[in-house]
């Protein structure tokens, strides 16, 4: 049931998404940065027979931020929705991973300065991000907000969820499909997203180190 809504997220979204998805870079600086996965989530809402909404999340995720350029790849076997039959079924008709199994969400976000952050400061920003799902690649933007944890740590958070429409990355079919086999009615094909991303600062080295 859940699987349905959730095709539109990857996204997932995402993701995801993202999530997002979708982190900030420092402007004037050449800075690093991983995402931590532990710390990181992005989650979808799925809404069955017009009423019943369920929360979704994948469990595996990586990405970086490197010279502006923000990449985050979502594991789409990792999607978890509490029942095991639901996964499998999601995974194989809907995001159909044994063609596509990773959904990709890319930004460029060198125009964003945060480094005048001080630790439990954040600020808000808008950003725009590309996700490549199921063979499609749409554009979209989110605000998110961006808090300085620590000296190396980062959390880049949606402030609003992002809607993803599974006709645009042709998972009209998987839901179709998801509706037969759970025999249900009716099943959203938008579906709202939403991301937490953690970003663990890695120096950059020096020249005398590469030398």
């Amino acid at each position: 049931m859940i699987l349905k809504t959730f095709k539109t997220t990857s996204l997932a979204s995402a993701l995801i998404l993202t999530s997002t998805l979708a982190l900030p870079t420092l402007a004037h600086g050449k800075t690093d940065w991983l995402v931590n996965a532990d710390n990181s989530s992005v989650s979808f809402v799925s809404i069955k027979n017009s009423s019943v909404g369920e929360v979704h999340h994948f469990k595996a995720l990586q990405g970086s931020l490197n010279d502006g350029q923000l990449l985050v790849n979502i594991d789409l076997t990792s999607v978890e929705t509490g029942i095991d039959i639901r996964n499998t079924r999601m995974q194989e008709h809907l995001f159909e991973t044994n063609k596509f199994t990773t959904a990709t969400i890319t930004a460029n976000v060198s125009h964003i300065d945060y480094s005048h952050l001080k630790k439990g400061q954040s600020l808000k920003a808008n950003i725009s991000f590309a996700i490549n799902l199921h063979g499609k690649k749409v554009i979209l933007s989110t605000d998110v907000a961006i808090t300085q944890h620590a000296d190396d740590t980062l959390n880049v958070v949606t402030t609003k969820p992002i809607m993803l429409n599974a006709k645009d990355f042709g998972l009209e079919g998987g839901i179709a499909k998801l509706m037969e086999l759970a025999g249900l009615k009716a099943i959203a094909s938008s579906v709202p997203v939403t991301a937490t991303l953690s970003l663990k600062k890695i120096p950059s080295k020096s020249n005398k180190e590469v030398l």
